[in-house]
């Protein structure tokens, strides 16, 4: 088994906006029966009726230990961190290993470590497209995101031609765990968050006022673009959806709001 650690680095992409964008700069329309503010700030929560939540006690337990887990832990605590955090809201550093195996099978070709200092906690990374060769998954960033006392650890885990994908890890006091959120208010679950993009489609996600955290996707319709702003209730490792937003504007409009200003997971705290 080959392990390779690699270290991430946070990738800020631009955003080249065409002069022909500028002269579509109209107020946002937003569609559906009952309007929504079609650019909510960072302090304004859309109006929505709350879907119940995972208790935060409740945490989900860890996934399917993989059998090359112990090994490539084992190898990752050898080498340098790729990055630190407060994982258990201890008020520490603790050294943070992303490793990759190019021998294992989907769901067990990359893990997260954390050395918590009595033991390390590790999670494999379940997304199943996961290709060392092309360096991943590596280390994004920490960031306080959920309920669950420290910091939440960012993976990238793909990128394609312009648009890259995260998962996250937090740690629910007795294991790493990663998380899961709906697409959609009582739709099915996905682990992968999307950002960046090019003037075909762009995403985002970030935290937004409230202690919430919107997804927010934009392709292109006609001259202008159509906006979902997708908001969830970061509970635990099982984030809920709770309401959504749509509204159609120019390219510049859309990347006007919060979550499109830079990395994933940039204004949590």
């Amino acid at each position: 088994m080959t392990i390779r650690i690699r270290r991430g680095a946070v990738v800020v992409l631009l955003l080249f906006v065409s002069t022909g964008c500028s002269s579509e700069d109209l107020p946002l329309r937003t569609d559906g029966p009952t309007p929504a503010p079609s650019e909510a700030p960072a302090s304004t929560t859309p109006d929505v009726t709350p879907v119940p939540s995972p208790s935060p006690t409740g945490a989900e337990p860890p996934g399917p230990t993989c059998p090359n887990q112990a090994e490539a832990v084992g190898a990752a605590l050898q080498r340098d961190p790729a990055g630190s955090g407060d994982i258990d809201g201890q008020g520490g550093h603790a050294p943070i290993f992303v490793v990759a195996d190019e021998q294992g099978a989907p769901g067990c070709a990359g893990f997260v470590v954390a050395d918590l200092g009595t033991e390390p906690v590790s999670a494999a990374v379940s997304f199943p497209e996961i290709d060392p060769r092309f360096g991943f998954p590596s280390f994004n960033s920490t960031a306080d995101i959920n309920d669950v006392p420290g910091e939440e650890i960012v993976v990238n885990v793909m990128a394609g031609a312009s648009t890259q994908f995260v998962s996250v890890y937090t740690f629910d006091g007795a294991a790493l765990v990663e998380v899961s959120f709906e697409k959609a208010v009582g739709d099915e679950t996905s682990g992968v968050f999307g950002f960046g993009g090019s003037v075909g489609h762009v995403e985002a996600v970030d935290c937004v006022a409230d202690s919430r955290v919107v997804v927010s996707s934009a392709t292109p319709k006609g001259r202008r673009y159509a906006l979902s702003r997708l908001f969830l209730d970061p509970l635990g490792a099982v984030w809920n959806a709770v309401g959504a937003e749509r509204s159609i504007g120019s390219l510049r409009q859309v990347t006007n709001n919060p979550e499109f200003a830079g990395s994933p997971f940039l204004n949590c705290s």
